[in-house]
């Protein structure tokens, strides 16, 4: 009897999955926003067609999420809507074929495989680009390549990794691959100085691209018809859902937001700054004729919020540029979930803490030191009481401690002769860097306060540095004492008299304690915190 023949594969099929991967989802399974983040019971993270359920064989066995004719060339605005023949090998695409995004996200998660691969229900390969997701298939060089559903042989330019990412970019003419960040290194010596440099390199690329927003990858957030559900602006006859936020018919910004991530909460949009910055919201403006149009010269967040606090108050201690963060996200809004006008503060008020260039959107959020929560003052039965120091890694905002590591001379000479005038001195030192103008110690001003001010901010802020040995701060005198005292007032000539009296009656006075974390010697830290 002959044997029959041998079936021979395609030649774009695709390599075989690894064992570890998830089973494939379909719109319906999916919930899953981002790694370790789930949506709310009862809350759809996605609507359209894409939560319809794919129809069931007669043995009950799930067909493909996603469909050959569904992976056809989809058709931009104006094109023809001619079917591509299916036979025609010698076309060579100049730019991807995007997938729509009800398509799209029916598609594994590219966090599902290390290097951001995604599957249809067919195992074809997809990878997720800053302009979309696009079809792919790995020639025998072993480099991933452009293609769609209508050809065997892929046509398309080859495309790369971004490092330390699952967004994938076009490989320039010429270029070598780099091996990723997950990928041995086997050309560095001993001193691994190649990779450093090489590292340097490639996230100077990386920024670069993630901020190149030529492409206008936005565009492809459009539907053609308007969302059932939520609000949209219509753009070049193209619907955009946009951030949750009161339009009034002279509302001048919305923010349209990527169709596969809704940007609600502190954690999701920070983890989404630093995994896949592209899926940020865009600002649209809307013209004098009422027409809307996206301001896409830059990103609106071209960092992470803790990055960008970080950089503007370098001192700073990783923790409490994260919870300084946090705190500005939920109060940009006044509540946990943010939405399009809390985004708007939000941008402005980090462009202003970045160069001051702009003032600030309210008030309560020109200075990091205005975010802290008044800490309430115990009776224990002592004069005057006491305040717990809360712990420095505190969830949510308590105190704002400065990193001793990123000042180390002027630590040392503290740590030689730790004085309280040389305290004095210290914190003198590290808030005047931080961009503080500080008034010279006077020594008739109560536990060792120091007096500083903001230029351009109608604020004075007034600072204890009392003696503490404990988890506690005993409170020997009220706030605004350090201040109202003779010997301090003596001091000042009518002028000075004056504008301190009109600060205390606006109610433009806040009052700090600091000192040293007697708590934390490993890495020690000088904290502020706030007391009513």
């Amino acid at each position: 009897m002959a044997k029959p023949p041998k079936q021979i594969p395609a030649a774009h099929s695709s390599p075989p999955r690894p064992a570890t991967e998830t089973a494939r989802v379909s719109g319906d399974d999916i919930h899953i926003l981002r790694p370790g983040l789930h949506s709310q019971a009862g809350d759809l993270p996605f609507a359209g067609p894409s939560s319809q359920r794919p129809p069931e064989t007669e043995g009950g066995t799930r067909q493909p999420a996603v469909e050959v004719s569904e992976m056809l060339t989809r058709h931009q605005p104006g094109e023809s809507s001619t079917a591509p023949d299916a036979l025609n090998l010698s076309a060579r695409p100049t730019t991807p074929t995007f997938l729509p995004a009800h398509l799209a996200i029916r598609l594994t998660p590219a966090t599902d495989s290390p290097e951001g691969i995604r599957y249809d229900g067919r195992d074809r390969i997809y990878v997720d680009m800053r302009e979309g997701t696009a079809m792919v298939s790995k020639n025998p060089d072993g480099h991933y390549q452009l293609t769609s559903a209508n050809e065997l042989v892929p046509s398309g330019y080859r495309v790369e990794r971004i490092r330390e990412t699952h967004l994938w970019q076009k490989l320039q003419p010429g270029a070598t691959r780099r091996p990723a960040a997950d990928e041995a290194d086997s050309v560095a010596g001993p001193s691994k100085r190649a990779r450093v440099e090489d590292d340097q390199s490639a996230q100077a690329e990386t920024l670069s691209g993630v901020l190149d927003l030529s492409s206008r990858q936005w565009r492809n957030w459009g539907q053609s018809t308007r969302p059932t559900s939520g609000q949209s602006v219509e753009i070049d006859g193209l619907h955009y859902p946009i951030v949750s936020q009161i339009v009034r018919s002279n509302t001048p910004v919305v923010c349209i937001k990527h169709p596969h991530f809704n940007p609600e909460r502190f954690d999701a949009f920070e983890q989404m700054l630093v995994d896949e910055p592209a899926l940020q919201p865009r600002w649209a403006t809307r013209s004098a004729d009422n027409r809307w149009a996206v301001a896409d010269t830059r990103l609106p967040f071209e960092r992470s919020l803790t990055r960008s606090v970080a950089e503007s108050f370098e001192y700073l201690s990783g923790q409490s540029s994260r919870a300084v963060a946090k705190t500005l996200f939920y109060q940009s809004r006044g509540a946990e979930v943010i939405n399009g006008e809390g985004l708007q503060v939000l941008g402005q008020t980090l462009r202003h803490w970045e160069n001051r260039a702009i003032p600030a959107p309210r008030r309560s959020l020109a200075d990091p030191l205005m975010l802290l929560p008044i800490q309430p003052t115990l009776n224990d039965g002592t004069f005057g009481g006491k305040i717990e120091l809360p712990s420095a890694s505190a969830a949510n905002l308590q105190r704002i401690d400065f990193d001793s590591a990123k000042f180390p001379d002027q630590w040392r000479e503290y740590s030689a002769t730790p004085r309280n005038a040389n305290l004095q001195k210290l914190f003198k030192s590290v808030l005047e860097k931080s961009g503080y103008t500080v008034s010279p110690p006077n020594h008739s001003l109560l536990e060792n306060a120091l007096v500083f001010y903001r230029p351009g901010l109608s604020v004075l802020f007034a600072m204890k540095l009392p003696t503490i040995s404990a988890a506690f701060i005993r409170r020997y005198t009220k706030p605004g004492s350090e201040l109202n005292n003779s010997a301090a007032l003596m001091q000042l000539d009518d002028a000075g008299r004056q504008r301190l009296s009109a600060l205390l009656a606006q109610d433009n006075v806040i009052y700090l304690v600091g000192g040293i974390d007697p708590l934390n010697s490993q890495t020690p830290s000088l904290f502020v915190l706030r007391e009513g």
